[in-house]
């Protein structure tokens, strides 16, 4: 079951960041949502996605009150993967420890933010 729920403007290019960046796996696609673990992503209604634009590149909306932190098993290759499908992880200098990870802040291809953590 999903613990977060993002609405997004497109749900291809979201679903295929999310799959290959945080290593989420998929549950359901629908043309309306796809679920994923620990993830929803629902299509904004076309009214209201056509309001929303998105730069190229985009840009990390840094005054979300709510940032999702995702595990992953190397931060250099979803740095890459996430470059490759749009978004962005901070470079390593970036990076800090947190208890018992490395973590690093980044934001996906539509501008929300999030952080991904290595095991230390």
């Amino acid at each position: 079951m999903p613990s977060a729920v993002i609405y997004v403007k497109d749900l291809a290019s979201m679903h295929a960041f999310y799959e290959r960046v945080a290593k989420l796996p998929t549950v359901e696609v629908t043309a309306e949502y796809v679920e994923m673990a620990e993830l929803l992503l629902v299509a904004m209604p076309s009214d209201i996605a056509d309001t929303f634009e998105i730069a190229d590149p985009p840009v990390r909306r840094e005054d979300a009150a709510v940032k999702l932190v995702f595990d992953v098993p190397v931060l250099a290759a979803a740095r890459v993967r996430a470059s490759q499908l749009g978004g962005v992880v901070d470079p390593p200098d970036s990076e800090w420890e947190f208890g018992d990870y490395k973590v690093c802040d980044g934001h996906d291809p539509e501008g929300n933010p999030f952080q991904l953590r290595e095991p230390a």
